[in-house]
């Protein structure tokens, strides 16, 4: 964590003086300590650090949309599990169904964020069995198994261990 928090105070200093060349970094290295603080299990500071690198995403996806789209997605999803954590499902659900949007508007998705849409689509079908959204759920867990068998296809071996998790829930 403390190199983590070094890189984002770095990062920091460089978006103030250059915000267009350092914001994506910046909003990669809160990311980064949003997880390491989740790990920790300071779920408050990790949920406003997940909640700058969205806004900052969010920056960046307007002015260069093809470029940075999927990587709010990621961090969207990414704040959905710290919202998750903390029982705040309605959010959650907010987040995660925008990342979801996000990976679907891509018709053209990488083998890597084919298994991150994947991985979006089984933390939606989480939060909506929490909320009681039964058909919105299972709708998304067929999804995802569909992108990960899609991501085998491609890559055999490598994408069973989320093909099977798909099938369990």
């Amino acid at each position: 964590l403390d190199s983590i928090q070094e890189a984002v105070g770095i990062c920091r200093k460089l978006n103030a003086t250059d915000p267009s060349a350092s914001r994506p970094r910046l909003a990669d290295s809160l990311t980064s300590a949003s997880v390491s603080l989740a790990a920790l299990r300071r779920d408050d500071e990790a949920l406003k650090v997940a909640l700058e690198a969205v806004d900052l995403y969010r920056q960046l996806a307007r002015d260069v949309p093809v470029v940075f789209d999927l990587d709010l997605a990621q961090a969207l999803r990414n704040l959905a599990i710290r919202q998750e954590r903390i029982d705040s499902y309605d959010d959650a659900f907010k987040s995660i169904a925008e990342a979801a949007t996000l990976y679907r508007s891509r018709a053209d998705l990488p083998l890597k964020f084919r298994a991150e849409f994947g991985k979006t689509l089984i933390v939606l079908c989480e939060i909506c069995s929490v909320l009681e959204k039964i058909d919105q759920g299972r709708n998304a867990i067929e999804e995802s198994l569909l992108a990960f068998r899609r991501c085998e296809e491609e890559a055999p071996g490598a994408y069973l261990g989320n093909v099977a998790g798909a099938l369990t829930h």
